[in-house]
Parts: C-alpha cells; sequence; structure tokens
C-alpha cells in the first residue's frame, strides 16, 4: 500500500497533465501513487497518453474515468474514494513541486501528534501563458511568502493555502466528511476551516509548491480557476460565509460563522485602508509644491 496518494483533477489538458506526472514522478519520495480523475475528457486520449509514460511509473498510476464532468469538488471525492494511502494531497494537472517536496513534508507530518491533521509549505506563482502547443514562462513571484503559522481566524478572513501545497492525513474525511461538491469553487477553503475547527496544520516554512496561473482570457480549457473566474469566487465566498453564520444564529450560539464573518470583514477593512492611506499620500505629494 502506497503512503501517500496523489490525486489529480483533470480534464483534455494533456499537455499539463503529463507536466504534472513528470512533477511527481521526480521526487525523491517514491511511496506514493496517482489517482487521476479524468472529469469528463477525452478518455482515448487520456489512455495514449498513459501508454507513453514508463512502466515502473505507470504501475502507480490509476484513472477514475467520468463520463460527463461533475465539477472539480465531485472529482477530489472521486479520487478520495479510488485512493489507498494513509496521507493525501491534491495535485491538479496544471501545477507542480520542487523535488523536495514529498519527502521533506512527509517527514514532517509523519512524526506530528494526531492533533496536527497536514502539513503546508509556502507557495510561488508562476504565470504562464500557452502558445501553439508549448507552455511558456513568463515570471516567478512569492504567493504566500508571509505566512508564518496556520490558525483558524486568519483562514477564516481568505483562503492562503492552495491545494498544491498542503498533505494530510487521509482519515480526516472520516471525520470531516468529503468536500462540498456543490460548491463550483472554495471547496478547499470550506475543508480548511473544518479542519482548523478541530486540528491544527504546520507550517514547513521552504517554497515547495508552485501555483501556475494563466491570463484571465485564456478560457476555459487553459484557465485557472481564480484567474478565469473571480467573480464566481466572490459569489461563493458569500455563499459559505452566510451559511455558517446562519447555522450559529440556527444554534443560537458564537462559532464559527460568527468568527469567519468578522475576520473577513477586517481583512476588507484593513485592505481598503490600505489602499485609501496610498491614495491620500499621491494626492498630498500632488498637492506639494516643488522645493
Amino acid at each position: 500500500m502506497p503512503h501517500v496518494s496523489v490525486i489529480t483533477r483533470t480534464k483534455n489538458r494533456l499537455l499539463f497533465l503529463a507536466r504534472s506526472i513528470l512533477s511527481v514522478q521526480q521526487q525523491g519520495y517514491q511511496d506514493w501513487e496517482i489517482v487521476i480523475v479524468n472529469d469528463g475528457g477525452d478518455a482515448a486520449a487520456l489512455e495514449q497518453l498513459l501508454s507513453q509514460v514508463p512502466d515502473v511509473v505507470r504501475r502507480k498510476i490509476a484513472v477514475v474515468h467520468h463520463d460527463t464532468s461533475k465539477g472539480r469538488w465531485a472529482a477530489a471525492n472521486a479520487g478520495l474514494r479510488a485512493s489507498r494511502g494513509d496521507l493525501v494531497v491534491i495535485h491538479d494537472d496544471d501545477d507542480s513541486w520542487h523535488e523536495a517536496f514529498l519527502e521533506t513534508m512527509v517527514a514532517v507530518l509523519d512524526c506530528q501528534p494526531p492533533s496536527v491533521a497536514g502539513v503546508v509549505c509556502h507557495t510561488q506563482y508562476i504565470d504562464e501563458v500557452v502558445f501553439d502547443g508549448t507552455v511558456a514562462r513568463k515570471s516567478v513571484r512569492p504567493f504566500n511568502n508571509w505566512v508564518q503559522n496556520v490558525t483558524l481566524f486568519r483562514m477564516a478572513s481568505r483562503n492562503f493555502i492552495p491545494p498544491i501545497s498542503f498533505l494530510y492525513r487521509a482519515r480526516l474525511h472520516e471525520e470531516l466528511g468529503p468536500y462540498r461538491e456543490e460548491l463550483p469553487v472554495l471547496g478547499d477553503w470550506d475543508f480548511y476551516m473544518r479542519v482548523l475547527s478541530r486540528f491544527e496544520i504546520q507550517l514547513v516554512p521552504r517554497v515547495l509548491a508552485n501555483y501556475h496561473l494563466r491570463p484571465s482570457d485564456a478560457g476555459e480549457q487553459w484557465g485557472n480557476s481564480v484567474a478565469a473566474g473571480l467573480q464566481s469566487h466572490v459569489m461563493v465566498e458569500a455563499h459559505i460565509l452566510n451559511a455558517l453564520l446562519r447555522q450559529d444564529l440556527a444554534e443560537g450560539k458564537v462559532g464559527l460563522g460568527t468568527i469567519a464573518n468578522l475576520a473577513y470583514d477586517l481583512r476588507e477593512l484593513r485592505e481598503n485602508a490600505s489602499v485609501t492611506t496610498g491614495h491620500v499620500t499621491e494626492l498630498l505629494k500632488a498637492m506639494t509644491p516643488p522645493r
């Protein structure tokens, strides 16, 4: 039985899928399996790609085919049901790892007490474009290198953990339930808040994960859920926050819904205040006569 199950969601993005398989294949730590969930994509084309993968790697890959697309979180849950590892991580088809990701993260998580549900590393953005069948890197920039620890209050204010950077204990889903399939996006944010309501997440302060981004006009095939669906994220954020607060109200308590809504509003106030301060500073500079 593999120790780590790597779940890869994909749909007709063989260019990215080949890169993600290579990302796992090149890990220094090798006690893993890959569970590919083909969420309504061309099954024959995917199998053709896998036929070109070396046998030693292909034997460690399982594939779940969906005849029609069921959505990203239904795909994640399908991958979980097919997985066998004690630890799990979602490695989507368009992201990648540093070659020391699994070796480092598994070593840290394996020595933690049961109260620590998972480990997360720092992540960097890789801006890229797809042109004529190839992927071209444009720039690399930090994503969450400011994170020093992972708290429920901070997580409630915004999601700062991309799935590619989070290795966690598979048994969590037995205690907390699966990902919420009705959410088009932010199923990870909802899950992280459920995790942190009961457990700890340990930070590994190293950049070991790459979150690849394409322009918002890249289209459905090449776009990211964040870059291509900002408005959807805003709407789902409101849905999650309202549902949590309504649950608090129904139970007559101050709980996660109250905390999440306070944290979210405080973050927005802080960010808006920073923008306003910047505008005032620029205005004062413009009004100050030259010496």
